[in-house]
């Protein structure tokens, strides 16, 4: 059964970008365009995960995730232009899973930036962009690298290994980024990542 996903964002070119993606890899997108919109959304509906961004009407995306980690238990990804270390703090603390600055290719963990590679940073963005679906190398050239795969050349299997040892306490036993033998790699759902 396709999975639906909530995206949030007063810039109508960016759903409109972010819904064409998903819907061709066969989700369900509902769309919302600030934040009291999106949380009716979310008690009328059956949501898998969310997509913010954080500058909005009405409801802010710091707002609209203080709510829905009051009333349920989904992924929630924000999307910020914001560069300032205070905002990306504030949207940790309030329950993100983890924070991806697409403005400044930066992960934060714990109030803890990580920098990234632009490959690093490609490939975690589609890895976390659908928590639980399998990757295989080559959706992972082609969507996140936009280059063609003709074979195995190991560049993917770099790439996991320098994001592990940059994100995983133990790079050895991965909890985020886990391989599936023989089909290609996914990212940890959050039931997963729950202690």
């Amino acid at each position: 059964m396709a999975k639906t996903i909530l995206i949030v964002d007063d810039d109508r070119d960016i759903v409109d970008l972010l819904k064409l993606y998903l819907n061709a890899e066969g989700y369900i997108t509902l769309e919302a365009f600030d934040g009291k919109t999106a949380f009716d959304q979310l008690k009328s509906q059956a949501i898998d995960l969310a997509i913010l961004d954080i500058m909005m009407p009405i409801i802010d995306g710091y707002q609209l995730l203080q709510m829905i980690r009051q009333e349920y238990k989904i992924p929630v990804i924000l999307l910020s232009a914001k560069s300032q270390d205070y905002d990306k703090i504030a949207g940790l603390k309030l329950g993100a899973d983890l924070l991806l600055s697409h403005h400044e290719c930066v992960l934060y963990i714990k109030d803890k930036p990580i920098p990234l590679s632009a490959r690093e940073y490609e490939l975690l963005k589609l890895l976390m962009s659908e928590p639980g679906r399998v990757f295989t190398k080559k959706q992972i050239f082609e969507r996140a690298w936009n280059e063609y795969y003709i074979a195995d050349d190991n560049a993917i299997m770099i790439q996991i290994s320098r994001l592990r040892e940059k994100i995983e306490e133990c790079p050895r036993k991965p909890v985020y980024i886990k391989t599936i033998r023989g089909l290609g790699y996914r990212f940890a759902k959050k039931d997963e990542l729950l202690p």
